[in-house]
C-alpha cells in the first residue's frame, strides 16, 4: 500500500475532486477520476476503494469486485476495504461471502486493530443475521 507521504500533490488534488463529485452525486465523473488515480498511483488503496464504490453504486458489480480485490491485496487488514467488500457481496446477494467479510471485519476489532465504520458494519451484520434467521435449510 502506498504511504500517503509518497502520493503526489496532483493525485491528492484529483482524489479531492473525485470525492467532491461523489458527494454531490456526480458518479460518472467521480468514477473517471478515481479510475485515473488507479493508473497514476496504482498502489494507493484509497484510489481503488473510491473506484470500487463508484462502480458498485453504478451497478457495475463485477468491475467493483476487481477494484475491491486490488484494494484487499494492497491492504489485507483494512477495515474500510472489508466493509466495502461486504457491502458489495450483499449487492451481489452472495450471503456467504458477505458473512465471511463481516466476520473478518469484526475479527480486526477483536484483535485490537484500528477499525473504522463500526456503526455501518453493525447495520450490515444485523441485516445478515436477520436474513440468516429467515432462511430455512
Amino acid at each position: 500500500m502506498t504511504d500517503m507521504e509518497t502520493i503526489s500533490e496532483n493525485a491528492i488534488e484529483i482524489y479531492d475532486q473525485a470525492f467532491d463529485l461523489f458527494d454531490r452525486g456526480i458518479m460518472d465523473q467521480a468514477e473517471i477520476l478515481f479510475q485515473s488515480l488507479t493508473f497514476i498511483e496504482p498502489d494507493w488503496r484509497d484510489a481503488w476503494v473510491g473506484f470500487g464504490i463508484c462502480l458498485r453504486v453504478g451497478g457495475k458489480l463485477e468491475e467493483a469486485q476487481f477494484a475491491f480485490d486490488v484494494a484487499r491485496k494492497l491492504a489485507p487488514d483494512d477495515s474500510a476495504v472489508l466493509f466495502h467488500r461486504c457491502e458489495l457481496a450483499c449487492a451481489q446477494k452472495d450471503w456467504g461471502q458477505a458473512r465471511a467479510e463481516a466476520q473478518e471485519f469484526l475479527a480486526l476489532g477483536d484483535a485490537g486493530r484500528p477499525v473504522a465504520g463500526h456503526a455501518e458494519m453493525a447495520q450490515l451484520v444485523d441485516f445478515l443475521q436477520t436474513r440468516s434467521a429467515g432462511v430455512t435449510a
